[in-house]
């Protein structure tokens, strides 16, 4: 394959796979490029080669063998590739949780979450007026999940 600009588009080009003004820049070139001509008749020839070529057949036996043992196998992976997003994601939104907490309240994640827990623990605080909204919900979600909110 020679070395001349316009020879990474020859495969493209006698794909059709091209848009018209750069398949015409190619034909122009290849008429004055003895290289590039050389390459396009050899892929011209790979072509023919390649469409009289005789097509395997495989028996009904061999098909029915091939898709039994693949069944499982895109599954797995697909699964296998899911999990990993999952755990990646996952992460992505602990890491973004405690960098919140950080920046908002200056304090460390767990001191900021130990206080919230023992907030809506003990439920001190909660029903007056002035608790903050992540007291109240702590507390309402306290009683929920111990059975004492009334939401069986």
């Amino acid at each position: 394959m020679s070395e001349c600009e316009h020879a990474s588009r020859l495969g493209a080009y006698h794909d059709g796979e091209l848009p018209e003004a750069w398949a015409a820049d190619v034909e122009r070139h290849v008429s004055g490029c003895s290289a590039c001509a050389a390459e396009l008749d050899r892929l011209r020839a790979l072509s023919r080669v390649c469409q009289s070529a005789a097509k395997p057949q495989m028996s009904p036996a061999a098909i029915e063998r091939l898709q039994m043992k693949m069944e499982g196998l895109p599954g797995l992976g697909l699964r296998r590739m899911a999990e990993a997003v999952a755990a990646c994601a996952a992460s992505i939104l602990v890491i973004c949780t405690a960098a919140t907490a950080v920046f908002f309240t200056g304090r460390e994640p767990v001191q900021a979450a130990s206080q919230w827990e023992v907030t809506a623990v003990s439920g001190q605080g909660a029903e007056t007026s002035g608790a903050s909204a992540e007291d109240q919900i702590a507390s309402w979600l306290v009683q929920d999940l111990s059975g004492k909110g009334g939401h069986e």
